[in-house]
């Protein structure tokens, strides 16, 4: 019986119609394809039952069911920040987190054009064609408006084989540890990354993607450095550094698993007001310094035009555990 239920978890899961502006939608939740985030903007009313063995109904009523589910009694009190000033009067909606294996796969079958691949946290998957040249050495470069970063250690390719028969080779590829800093680039977001095989150019591409903003122990300065943390422990000092005029509220979340259903909550309990300063960047610092703080958290910024107006469904994966 149990895992006839689970089946009809991931049945609910990943039933959708596409509609005509390829939107996604499931039950009355829209998932904007591009942003793979949505807004619930309205919630039926039936009282939730969670007893139910009706999933569908579930499913359609979690956003009730989280309503139900009281705070943890912890003193959140007791993270302490520096810079920034505590703010009473906001109170912002829960996140539901979906659960999901994220990786990025690799391609299988033959690869016809050098390319990039994003990882789903701090890395860079290079994809190369069969006509690489092996013998010559390959130079990977991040650049910014600010400067130019070239990956300091000897890179070698791997074969990109059939996962079953590996006598059939599609092509080749290598993988960059690139741990996006905000201090290290103000157009923030975008960098320019070439590739090089000897003195040829055989990858020019821009990248402009949301990268994570977790904490850190040192500011260094090298995007090929990883020192960001998704792990950290109590009574121990973090930074968290972003660019000043895109942020004038930071929201920490702490996590609740739901139970019957693969959802974690993420609800607010600390609101924080930067302290502006005339700088491009501006960090604060955090330290949770109570046993009783451990658990899962998110840290998120807002502009204070563009707080959400409901019950965002997403998949955070940029969480940080706290020991």
């Amino acid at each position: 019986m149990n895992k006839l239920l689970w089946i009809l978890i991931l049945f609910i899961l990943f039933s959708c119609e596409r509609n005509k502006s390829d939107s996604i939608v499931i039950n009355n939740t829209i998932i904007d394809d591009n942003k793979n985030v949505s807004v619930i903007k309205e919630v039926e009313t039936t009282p939730f039952d969670a007893s139910s063995t009706d999933f569908n109904y579930l499913d359609r009523n979690r956003f009730e069911y989280f309503e139900t589910i009281e705070t943890p009694d912890i003193n959140f009190s007791l993270i302490q920040v520096t810079n920034c000033k505590i703010a009473a009067d906001f109170s912002l909606p829960d996140i539901s987190s979906m659960h999901t294996g994220l990786g990025s796969d690799l391609p299988q079958s033959l690869i016809t054009k050098n390319h990039i691949l994003r990882g789903w946290h701090d890395e860079f998957y290079v994809v190369l064609k069969l006509d690489i040249d092996k013998e010559k050495p390959i130079t990977f470069i991040a650049k910014n408006s600010i400067s130019e970063y070239f990956y300091p250690d000897e890179i070698k390719i791997n074969e990109l084989s059939n996962i079953y028969n590996e006598d059939e080779i599609y092509g080749y590829y290598f993988q960059i540890i690139f741990e996006h800093k905000p201090w290290l680039n103000n157009n923030e977001n975008i960098w320019n990354i070439i590739v090089k095989s000897g003195d040829k150019e055989i990858i020019n591409e821009s990248i402009n993607t949301n990268f994570f903003y977790l904490l850190f122990n040192e500011l260094d300065s090298s995007p090929f450095i990883k020192n960001n943390l998704s792990v950290v422990k109590v009574n121990n000092d973090y930074n968290y550094m972003f660019k000043t005029e895109d942020t004038d509220i930071i929201v920490i979340y702490y996590s609740f698993p739901v139970r019957f259903l693969p959802y974690t909550i993420y609800r607010p309990i600390l609101y924080l007001l930067p302290n502006k300063i005339n700088s491009d960047f501006t960090n604060i610092n955090i330290s949770w310094s109570s046993e009783q703080l451990k658990g899962v958290y998110y840290i998120r910024r807002y502009k204070l035009n563009n707080l959400p107006i409901g019950i965002e469904e997403t998949i955070i994966i940029d969480n940080i555990n706290v020991i």
